[in-house]
């Protein structure tokens, strides 16, 4: 008897967590499902915010102002109820991979955002229960947003200035279209210049054959060539950088 009883009670802690599993699996389903349907929302409102929206714009391709946040390619914002609980936030942006969620009210307008930081400094950090603290509690309220049109530069300058890892997209309506990742912007960018160093390289390959053919038979070509040169030849970091020491930046650095 003694043994049956003690085998019920080392069965209790088991049958918790498969119970609590089982728990957590219905609520990662339930905010793919909701997530899926919200996704597609916000493509359709981001598609009829685009310059060019509309059967018309869509039949042509809709043409995006070079420039601005628009061509930026904001990705598609996660979002959720402000009324939900940080468990079941957290289960949401690990099951799309993803470190933030934009908080909207009931109309749908933007609220506030809530990152893995805010997981581990305000939630994990302060000793709170994830499972009975909502979302509204501990998200950032009222943050900072841009429109599709508001100019590329003041977006990234923005967020390097205010160390903002991540800035909502929204419409005139205060709808979320979007959200702009700076390290994604980053690298984007830098693939930009890579492809165009590649390009320019080619071109001041082909520029050398040019003169090495012509350089015997015309002044004036060689000097249309190294004009041409010069021009291409953009600054690198030495130009910048004047022969000073560069500054070492650390986690820390103000």
């Amino acid at each position: 008897m003694m043994s049956s009883t003690q085998n019920s009670a080392g069965n209790v802690p088991e049958q918790a967590r498969k119970r609590q599993t089982r728990r957590d699996e219905i609520i990662r389903k339930k905010a793919e499902t909701d997530l899926s349907k919200k996704m597609n929302q916000n493509r359709q409102k981001a598609a009829d915010a685009a310059p060019g929206a509309g059967p018309a714009g869509r039949r042509r391709g809709a043409s995006v102002a070079a420039g601005t946040v628009a061509a930026l390619r904001p990705a598609p914002a996660l979002t959720v109820r402000d009324g939900i609980t940080i468990t079941e936030a957290a289960q949401l942006m690990a099951a799309k991979r993803a470190d933030s969620v934009l908080v909207v009210d009931d109309e749908e307008r933007l609220a506030g955002i809530f990152t893995a930081k805010d997981v581990a400094f305000r939630v994990v950090a302060e000793g709170l229960d994830a499972r009975t603290t909502h979302v509204r509690d501990i998200a950032t309220r009222d943050p900072l947003c841009v429109t599709s049109d508001t100019a590329a530069t003041d977006a990234l300058n923005t967020m390097v200035g205010r160390g903002f890892r991540h800035l909502p997209v929204c419409n005139e309506e205060g709808d979320v279209v979007g959200l702009l990742d700076i390290i994604r912007c980053m690298y984007e960018a830098l693939e930009k210049m890579e492809r165009a160093h590649q390009s320019s390289k080619a071109l001041y390959a082909a520029i050398a054959g040019v003169e090495k053919e012509w350089s015997g038979q015309s002044a004036q070509m060689v000097t249309f060539v190294n004009t041409l040169r010069e021009r291409m030849s953009f600054p690198d970091m030495t130009t910048v950088l004047d022969g000073s020491d560069p500054i070492a930046v650390g986690p820390r650095t103000p």
